[in-house]
């Protein structure tokens, strides 16, 4: 009689044989994007503390093409990953009013209607100065 535990072999890329583990990835690979992008604010910050010589020095490197692709690149990754987060809600969040549960999609499209409606605050008062 054997002591080893069954070990499956998984093969190297498993998550290319279904659609929904190719968007899983996806969805989990944005985390890595999402992270550069913000230690790249962080850098920025430290650069304004620096001085102005080396804020401008920073802010000429966020003009450069490839730093505006991956900045929208990012954009693209944050919003899937938020849409795909607000899709979630439903399952984990069942608010019940008598004996129905409000529907699934009301409570995603409010999560995303509040999302667009901060966003749209947040950059009127930017656009504006407030």
């Amino acid at each position: 009689m054997s002591r080893r535990p069954y070990q499956p072999v998984m093969a190297k890329f498993w998550y290319l044989k279904h659609a929904s583990y190719r968007l899983y990835m996806i969805r989990e690979l944005s985390s890595v994007f999402i992270g550069i992008w913000t230690l790249n604010l962080l850098v920025g910050l430290g650069k304004l503390i620096q001085g102005p010589d080396t804020w401008t020095q920073w802010l000429a490197l966020q003009t450069h093409s490839l730093m505006i692709l991956f900045s929208i690149v990012t954009l693209a990754l944050a919003l899937y990953h938020s849409i795909t987060w607000f899709k979630a809600v439903p399952q984990v969040m069942r608010i019940q009013i008598g004996t129905s549960f409000v529907p699934a999609s009301l409570l995603t499209n409010l999560h995303i209607g509040a999302m667009v409606g901060l966003s749209a605050i947040v950059l009127t008062a930017t656009f504006w100065g407030i």
